[in-house]
């Protein structure tokens, strides 16, 4: 059995005379699809090292930006911070120093000789419940016992590739939906 598909050339051309009258929003099609797409991969990067970490969302979310965008082009950034206190990492004092986690499942980190600041107090804000250490020979200075920054997670996790491949397939559904939007084929 043969099936034979073949173009009726009136189809074409009502097409032909549909695409010319929209070609000009194509672009603008182009650049929603851009947008919405660096738009989900900000709220992609935030929930990866959210469901890592236990860093908080507004703590990701400043460093995590969306924040140049243009006709055609758009920018997500993680930026790079400094590494985070024990406090993020629901730090806790023990006979051996300090126990810290990353996130769920990962390993206990253990700062031995560490001690905890106070969790509370207006007179010394830097403390906030951070571990430190003291080193040196007159066991000065005192040094805040850190663990990663948004950033240093998402980058030693190697997240950024994966992330990227995400995005070019989410900009192609997006583009899609956008042509649908454009051309009326939308329901609703």
């Amino acid at each position: 059995m043969t099936i034979k598909i073949k173009a009726n050339m009136e189809s074409v051309e009502q097409f032909s005379k549909l695409l010319a009258k929209k070609k000009k929003k194509l672009p603008e099609a182009m650049g929603h699809a851009i947008k919405r797409t660096a738009a989900h991969g900000r709220t992609n990067i935030i929930g990866q090292i959210k469901d890592g970490t236990y860093i908080k969302d507004g703590i990701i979310r400043e460093r995590a930006k969306f924040e140049r965008s243009g006709k055609m082009f758009a920018v997500v950034e993680l930026n790079p911070s400094g590494r985070l206190g024990t406090r993020h990492f629901k730090g806790e004092q023990n006979e051996n120093g300090v126990t810290f986690q990353i996130g769920p499942g990962e390993k206990l980190l253990l700062s031995r000789s560490a001690f905890m600041g106070p969790k509370l107090g207006k007179k010394n804000k830097k403390w906030k419940g951070n571990a430190f250490r003291r080193v040196g020979p007159n066991r000065k200075p005192i040094i805040k016992v850190l663990g990663v920054s948004p950033w240093g997670f998402f980058t030693k996790r190697n997240l950024v590739g994966p992330t990227q491949e995400h995005l070019q397939e989410w900009l192609t559904k997006r583009l899609v939906h956008e042509l649908k939007r454009l051309f009326g084929l939308l329901g609703g």
